[in-house]
């Protein structure tokens, strides 16, 4: 998981990666051999709002195997802080890229949610797709909370399916909430929440037209084909009006007057300590996207061994989006683990990015 090439954004981390990177996952995933089901999220600023006030719905989304940021109003952030990202990425293209794909192997998917209408026609879409994923099913259960969508039944019939990929037509919240529950029990091998991907691949509601999504207008499409939408939209636009002047703005003003040259920027001390079963990271320097290898390599050190962490920041002098990123991911790790993972120590500037990012262990 270290691996990954990941910026860190509003409280939540993004893969740099773009279609190419996204189906090699999807193919990685399909073919491990047995374990608990991978999963991947498509992010948009929606799921940054939930975060915000959901610790449990944030915990879920950290801990996906890959992020990809699926909304213009992030790739906007993103280009004015001078992220590194490949573009958008949505539920509503990686479905139809991987249905003309020709890939290594069949892929087998099955739908949870959505209606018998819908789910019907998706299925029939997708097996007509001439690419290598296939359809092998689908269960539409009611309109209920996540706790009874994790009924044996519905679990039975996802695993009696034998499918690669489970796709969920659910809300965020709520299918975010059911793959925490339910991902332990499945014989899936990745799970993907495809949001409205399903409904649009039934042609209910039609797609906008390319042109909008090129002009960033897909949200103005929707707006007017469900008004009911217009709530969500608002109260979206005034939180990331709030965030751009509070964390943003500020952000990008303090990275333009702490530019360093690339000969200081090398410098990073990075060790760790052990002491009565518990390991201190000690990071004083740069902690920067150029000598993240470094960084990864003492923290790939650390989740092998079955202790808490501290991290002592104290002499930290800068740290950029990548580095919080990766300590994203071993916090998520070490989550799963039932570890902790903590900060003893800090310097003014890291704490002034952390806030500004609005990073936390």
């Amino acid at each position: 998981m270290l691996a990954r090439r990941v910026d860190y954004l509003l409280g939540l981390v993004f893969d740099v990666a773009g279609m190419g990177e996204v189906v090699g996952f999807v193919e990685e995933a399909c073919n491990r051999g047995p374990g608990i089901p991978e999963y991947m999220v498509t992010v948009n600023f929606d799921y940054v709002v939930k975060s915000l006030s959901d610790c449990a719905f944030r915990e879920a989304v950290l801990g996906a195997n890959m992020s990809c940021p699926d909304g213009m109003s992030i790739i906007w952030l993103m280009s004015f802080l001078g992220l590194p990202h490949k573009g958008r990425v949505s539920g509503s293209d990686i479905l139809p890229d991987l249905m003309r794909r020709k890939l290594s192997r069949e892929y087998t998917s099955f739908i949870f949610g959505s209606t018998e209408e819908t789910a019907k026609a998706a299925v029939e879409r997708i097996n007509r797709g001439g690419g290598s994923l296939r359809a092998v099913g689908y269960v539409c259960p009611p309109f209920l909370p996540a706790e009874d969508l994790s009924d044996e039944k519905y679990i039975r019939r996802i695993n009696d399916s034998k499918a690669d990929i489970l796709l969920i037509s659910l809300n965020s919240a709520k299918a975010m909430k059911w793959i925490a529950l339910n991902r332990k029990k499945l014989d899936v091998k990745l799970i993907c929440p495809v949001g409205a991907a399903v409904d649009f691949l039934a042609g209910k509601p039609r797609r906008a037209p390319k042109w909008m999504q090129d002009m960033c207008l897909e949200w103005l499409w929707r707006l007017i084909h469900d008004p009911s939408l217009a709530g969500r939209y608002a109260a979206d636009g005034a939180v990331l009006a709030y965030l751009f002047v509070r964390r943003i703005l500020p952000y990008k003003l303090f990275l333009m007057s702490h530019r360093h040259g690339p000969d200081e920027l090398g410098g990073l001390d990075i060790r760790t300590v052990e002491d009565g079963g518990k390991i201190t990271v000690v990071a004083a320097g740069f902690m920067t996207e150029r000598n993240l290898d470094k960084t990864r390599s003492i923290l790939g050190e650390v989740l092998g061994k079955k202790a808490d962490v501290v991290f002592d920041f104290g002499s930290l002098r800068m740290i950029d989006s990548p580095s919080l990123g990766v300590l994203t991911l071993v916090n998520a790790s070490m989550s799963e683990m039932g570890r902790r993972a903590s900060i003893g120590a800090e310097s003014k500037t890291f704490r002034k990015i952390a806030d500004y990012a609005m990073f936390n262990l």
